[in-house]
């Protein structure tokens, strides 16, 4: 059983579990009271207030988060098999892109699609960002009502188990080719989502009103504030299409009263098929709960693993690994136990081989041979680089030491050239900070101009193997 609670103006808690591809829906209840990150008290208050009253005991929870301080974009990297890289990498792309300080927030993500050419591997990748300080606020209110908090998401990326779960809404099988747009129309603000290979744009407006303030009879607007809220909806509607080349291709309206008729004036003046959601597949729900009304925290328990992690989360992980660690050690050590007579007798074998004389004048012999060519393929090396320098006069050679000097300590290069010009190296490191190390350290030379990775790619070996690119400056001093 699992707590779904969705924090915005009011705060909107479902109660239910899911059983196969089923999902149940026990209790559910709205809180009118909008969230104030600065008086957390206040909020557990009620929350637990709303929880004894309504009998509900469940301890495991999904926090959702409608906020406008998230950052959503979609990017193309190549495709890396460590979960701590990739996350180094979008942070790395996207601090070149946009103004905020990525080190605070908490990023997670999603490969939409693999492409492959030329043997390399680059994906599409949705990040999902949000502030620490929200992530943290909502820590602490899951300590303060006593729950287990499971997952941490914003009501965005919850849109993605619609796709990822193959919900059906109204009857009808959403298209992964298609662009659907997602409206929730609270009182003063408009919440506008898209999904489309994974959920790529998210922007909440507030409402402007010229004529004071309203007061809503049974969630009915009046003609001339629906004109108003299909302005707002027209206009992200249209901005969307400017930033992504492609258009909304059906709206789909959630979070109030189907019977208001805005859902038939957004299609007459917009020209698109606009639906209230009156109907969600693979659900149990009871009659007096509206689907309408809940619909963010009903998607939230399609798939809980899709949030932000918690670091309870993260333990339990851990320990999971850990235990399956254990498995794989314990039967390691079964199927040694069954062979040890023969290992035994190798080791046996092995002593007597390594202890006779013959074999110990051998090996130093060969020892000694090894170390002598590896001398001479080092002098070897060391003339063929000073007559390249003495050929080329205007490579200077603080250049080239300055280059090396930059190289990380894990870092190999396979083979280099230089001109006056450019440097362009085959490397291959074993961690991406390493790549991002060099590129940084590549950056910081008084004499580079430029540096360039023109790919990167993922080896068996787990290390990267790449072509960095180095352009010096025409007139510098030495």
């Amino acid at each position: 059983m699992f707590l779904s609670l969705e924090f915005g103006n009011n705060i909107k808690i479902v109660e239910g579990y899911k059983k196969k591809n089923i999902v149940y829906i026990k209790k559910a209840v709205t809180i009118n009271e909008s969230v104030d990150i600065k008086d957390i008290l206040k909020l557990s208050d009620s929350i637990n207030e709303v929880l004894i009253k309504n009998n509900i005991r469940t301890k495991r929870a999904i926090f959702i988060i409608n906020t406008e301080s998230a950052i959503i974009r979609k990017i193309k990297l190549p495709l890396l098999n460590k979960k701590s890289e990739i996350i180094t990498m979008i942070k790395h792309e996207l601090g070149q892109v946009v103004s905020a300080d990525l080190s605070l927030y908490k990023i997670i993500y999603k490969i939409i699609e693999t492409h492959e050419a030329e043997e390399k591997a680059t994906a599409l990748y949705a990040a999902y960002c949000l502030p620490l300080n929200i992530y943290e606020f909502y820590e602490k209110l899951g300590k303060k009502l006593r729950l287990k908090v499971v997952g941490i998401d914003i009501s965005s990326n919850c849109l993605n188990n619609i796709l990822e779960q193959n919900i059906e809404l109204n009857n009808h099988i959403l298209d992964s080719k298609d662009a659907y747009a997602f409206v929730n129309t609270h009182f003063d603000k408009i919440l506008f989502s898209v999904i489309n290979k994974g959920n790529d744009f998210f922007m909440i407006s507030n409402i402007e009103r010229n004529h004071g303030n309203m007061v809503e009879t049974d969630h009915r607007h009046d003609r001339d504030d629906m004109v108003i809220r299909v302005e707002y909806i027209n206009k992200c509607c249209r901005y969307y299409h400017s930033v992504n080349n492609k258009k909304v291709n059906r709206i789909y309206l959630y979070g109030y009263n189907s019977s208001d008729g805005l859902d038939k004036l957004l299609s007459s003046i917009l020209n698109l098929e606009v639906e209230y959601i009156n109907s969600v597949s693979n659900i149990s729900i009871a009659d007096n709960i509206s689907i309408n009304e809940y619909f963010i925290s009903l998607t939230a328990l399609y798939n809980a693993k899709s949030s932000f992690l918690t670091k309870n989360e993260k333990r339990i992980q851990i320990l999971i690994s850990f235990a399956g660690a254990s498995v794989i050690l314990f039967c390691l050590l079964f199927f040694l136990s069954k062979h040890s007579n023969s290992v035994r007798k190798q080791i046996a074998y092995l002593d007597i081989y390594i202890k006779n004389e013959k074999n110990i004048e051998r090996n130093l012999i060969i020892e000694k041979l090894k170390s002598e060519i590896r001398l001479l393929n080092s002098a070897i090396t060391s003339i063929e680089t000073a007559m390249d320098l003495v050929n080329n006069e205007n490579v200077r050679t603080e250049n080239i030491k300055g280059v090396y000097n930059s190289l990380p300590g894990n870092t190999e290069v396979l083979s280099f050239s230089i001109d006056k010009d450019s440097l362009n190296m085959q490397c291959i490191s074993d961690s991406m900070d390493e790549v991002l190390c060099l590129l940084r350290n590549l950056e910081g030379l008084y004499f580079v101009e430029s540096v360039y990775i023109p790919a990167i790619q993922s080896m068996k070996d787990m290390k990267y193997s790449y072509t960095i690119i180095c352009n010096f400056k025409v007139n510098y001093e030495g």
